[in-house]
């Protein structure tokens, strides 16, 4: 018995990490020389690529962020997510002391795509921000094979949010969202007053029909209950601090500098976003 049971250890710990190690093959190596958009999906123009790269490196020159973006043709059954995750982690995009990586990684015969975003700039580029990136200018662009036109226009977002700046439509549509969940609340507010009026009106027949004493909503409850729901609204927005406005990343063309030096050994957390088109 115990020589089976130790042999069924064995196997077990081969074949996990045997898992692991074809786990670790399944990621792609950081191109040589070191680039931050690595397209081996082949679904970039020579030149879409050079002029995203140059956009890219200039950006990371001026503020040490690294955004990558990265094109593959499927994540082999994993979850893009987590596989985003650990590819960025692997290659450390970003800045060790900042952790300020962003990866925008598409797995185009899967047809699904994450934005991976490092620590250090989760507070700025939030889950909510990253899931309207990818639905505002990804996967409509994407569904038109116009994947050079997606990922500038979520760089250029992104570059935006990392230095301060807030895209208006991106703050519009955050504040619509909102709104939509004001209005939701305060429906389903007035249906439970509604509901709770008429639960004590009956209470209240029903009691003088026997002689008995008062009755009716207890207001300390009900009032606490309605200022919670009330008060409860009053938070700041999605935004936080941030303003709108324009900046100056647009697309490729007029920067200047050398190439990419390489990843600076950031981590990340799981923060961003994914979906598909």
């Amino acid at each position: 018995m115990k020589r089976i049971l130790f042999n069924f250890v064995l196997t077990f710990c081969g074949l996990t990490a045997s898992s692991i190690l074809v786990s670790a093959q399944d990621f792609p190596e950081p191109s040589t020389p070191p680039k931050l958009v690595n397209d081996f999906a082949g679904v970039l123009q020579a030149d879409e690529a050079a002029r995203l790269e140059q956009k890219l490196v200039a950006f990371d020159d001026s503020t040490s962020t690294q955004i990558a973006v990265v094109f593959i043709r499927t994540v082999g059954g994993y979850d893009i997510a987590q596989y985003g995750a650990q590819l960025a982690e692997k290659w450390g995009i970003g800045q060790a002391d900042k952790r300020n990586g962003v990866l925008i990684l598409t797995a185009v015969d899967d047809r699904k795509v994450a934005i991976q975003v490092g620590y250090g700039l989760e507070p700025v580029i939030t889950d909510a921000i990253s899931r309207l990136i990818i639905e505002q200018d990804l996967a409509p662009h994407y569904r038109q094979q116009q994947y050079y036109e997606g990922v500038n226009q979520a760089t250029n977002k992104l570059m935006q949010l990392a230095v301060g700046e807030f895209p208006a439509d991106i703050k519009q549509a955050l504040a619509n969202k909102e709104k939509g969940g004001k209005v939701g609340g305060f429906i389903f507010l007035a249906i439970f007053v509604v509901a709770i009026l008429l639960l004590f009106s009956g209470r209240k027949k029903r009691a003088q029909h026997i002689g008995s004493g008062r009755s009716g909503v207890p207001p300390v409850i009900f009032g606490g209950f309605l200022g919670g729901m009330l008060g409860g609204r009053h938070h700041r927005g999605y935004w936080g601090d941030f303003h709108g406005g324009g900046g100056s990343f647009g697309g490729g063309g007029g920067f200047g500098g050398g190439g990419f030096g390489g990843f600076g050994g950031g981590s990340f957390g799981g923060g961003g976003a994914s979906g598909g088109w």
